[in-house]
Formats: C-alpha cells, structure tokens, sequence
C-alpha cells in the first residue's frame, strides 16, 4: 500500500551506487543507499501555487510596525507576522507531502535572503512536529518508543537540533551528495526537503531519528572525541614500537578503536537495522510509499538473516578505515583494528 500522503513514483528506479563516503574520525553512511535520494519524485505545479502558502505571513513582514502609535498595536503586529510564518511552514509541509510543493518554492516566493533565512526556522517547527504527528499514528512499539524520545526532549529542552532546510539554505554543515544527515559532534539532524523524495521523507527522518536517540552512538562520541584519551592512547601505544603492547595498553587501544566504530560503522548498522525492520510496517500504515532503493535493497537479504546481519554484511565493505597517517599509521594501531574488525565479522 501506497501512503495517501505521497504520490507513487512513476519513474525507473534509481541505480544504487556503491562508493565509499569516509573513514576515520567520522565514518559517514554508505552513500550506496543515500545517493539514491533523489528530488525527481518532487511534483511541479505552477508557482503561484505554492506562493500563496507564503502570501499572508510575506505581507505581515512587509507590515510597517514603526507606523503603529501605540505599544498594543506593534506587538498585535508582531504577533500576526509570528502565526502568519508558523501557518505558512505547516502549509508548505502539507503541501510537500502531498507531493504539490512548487520547485525552488522559497528562492521564487521570498524575495529576501533575511526573510528566507527567518522563515526556515518555522519550517523545520513545521516539518518536525508534522513528522512526528504523523508517524504516532503507528502501532510498532519501536517506533513508538522512538517518538516518545523525541516528544519528551521537546518539552523538556526543546528540539533545536533539527533543520528541514531547501537548497538554497545556509547549511550548519557541508551535506555533499547527501540530503540528510546526523551530525555526530553537534547531535544535530539536517534534512533536504527539496532534495529528498516526499514518500521518503518520513522514512529517511526516522532513520536519522535512530542515530539522535542511539545512546551508543552518545556515549561513543563523547569518549572517541576527548582529546586527553586520544592523546593518553597514543602516547603509550607510539612508545611501544613494534613491541607487544601489555594487556592494559591494548585494552586502551581496544576501547578506543571500538569507540571510532561504534561511532561510525556500527552506528549506521544500528540506525539502519532499524529503519529496515520498519520499512514494510510503515508501508502497509501508510506512513510511507514504497522506495524503490530499499525494496531492490532488501529483496537481496536471505529470508532467514536477520535484519542485524543483513545490514552489517551489507555496510561492513563499503566501510574502510582510516588512512594510514599519524596514530592509524602505527603499525599496532592497524593490526588491532583488523583484529577487531575481523572478531566483529565472526561475531554476527
């Protein structure tokens, strides 16, 4: 079944493409799988359309709030330019995942950069508490478990790592080929509306949603990227030479090594065992249409692999390591993270 909220893709199917995106400090996902987002399944109405999503809260900015004499009356003002913009993002939101949402709808219908920039902030409002009430309509208890998260940090912090940015927006990072990613030091998401597909945006924002919520991925963060340990690391494994490490020092390496992958490799294989374990739930509710790259994708897992192993095998490839500079260029370093690669294969 094909979700009423987006339209099925009457295109060919993208060809995956296998290229390796990264190593080292930051491991990014296998662009194999995000290459194939693509913007092709975005409808194109007239402008004029999508513009008047954006007409009421355009004409409260342009509204003049020094010719109000009174106190009452800017802060009227102010007040309708603010639910004027908040309306307008939950308008172009619908509009995107009914597959209706013009092309370049903010650089054609916003003349101002300012104003562009001042109203992506009520779009990402928009697009993210529309995610999310669309998606507790489910009945998977991961999936639950998983909005329940996001739900409790929005009213206990406020959400403020999610961005649903257009092109044209200024990006917190370089995305790339990518039109969706999980930023590892900030815990931020960021998220193409115009680049990805709308009946895979729902399903691309939880797979991001695993990576913000995976306390592995936190906590590996935080220990990988603290200086004082990498430095305490390398300072005794550097000493050693081509001599054998002690069992207190290779367990410092080991710890170390463990934590880039958990932050890397297997991060990605959590987040999209996940995702793939959900995929044809969300289908048949509705939540999202039918990807062509995830069905040719999963069509290739053994049905008796788990989705675990299936996504491990599938990722572990296209993963490489490090170059062999610095700290990855000791010898030790590359063959403890072989070893402990290797142990991890015949783990699975």
């Amino acid at each position: 079944m094909t979700s009423a909220l987006a339209p099925q893709k009457t295109s060919s199917p993208p060809a995956l493409r296998k290229t390796l995106r990264g190593a080292g400090a930051f491991l990014a996902v296998a662009s194999a799988t995000l290459a194939a987002w693509t913007a092709s399944a975005l409808a194109a109405p007239a402008a004029a359309s999508s513009c008047k999503a954006l007409q009421e809260w355009t004409e409260a900015r342009e509204a003049n709030l020094a010719s109000a004499p009174t106190i009452k009356e800017r802060a009227e003002l102010q007040s309708r330019e603010f639910d004027a913009r908040g309306q307008a993002g939950e308008r172009i939101f619908a509009e995107y995942l009914r597959g209706t949402l013009a092309p370049d709808t903010l650089k054609t219908c916003v003349a101002r950069q300012e104003d562009r920039e001042l109203l992506q902030r009520s779009i990402s409002n928009a697009f993210l508490s529309g995610s999310l009430r669309v998606l507790k309509s489910t009945r998977s208890p991961a999936l639950l478990e998983l909005i329940g998260l996001a739900e409790q940090e929005i009213s206990t912090r406020g959400f403020h790592s999610f961005k649903a940015l257009s092109h044209e927006a200024e990006q917190p990072i370089q995305l790339g080929p990518r039109k969706a990613g999980f930023h590892r030091g900030r815990h931020s998401l960021f998220m193409d509306f115009e680049a990805i597909a709308p009946e895979e945006w729902l399903f691309i924002f939880v797979h991001e949603l695993a990576h913000k919520f995976d306390p592995r991925l936190q906590s590996a963060t935080v220990a990988y990227g603290d200086p004082a340990v990498f430095e305490d690391v390398f300072r005794h494994v550097a000493k050693k030479g081509a001599a054998p490490l002690s069992k207190v020092d290779q367990d410092r390496l080991r710890t170390h090594l463990r934590a880039g992958l958990d932050r890397g490799l297997l991060a990605e294989v959590r987040a999209w065992t996940l995702s793939f374990s959900l995929y044809e739930a969300g289908v048949h509710e509705g939540l999202w249409g039918r990807i062509d790259w995830v069905d040719a994708l999963l069509q290739t897992r053994p049905v008796s692999m788990s989705f675990e192993r299936f996504t491990f095998e599938f990722l572990d490839p296209r993963f490489g390591d490090p170059e062999p500079t610095g700290f990855y260029g000791l010898p030790v370093v590359r063959q403890e993270l072989a070893a402990l690669r290797e142990e991890l294969r015949s783990a699975r």
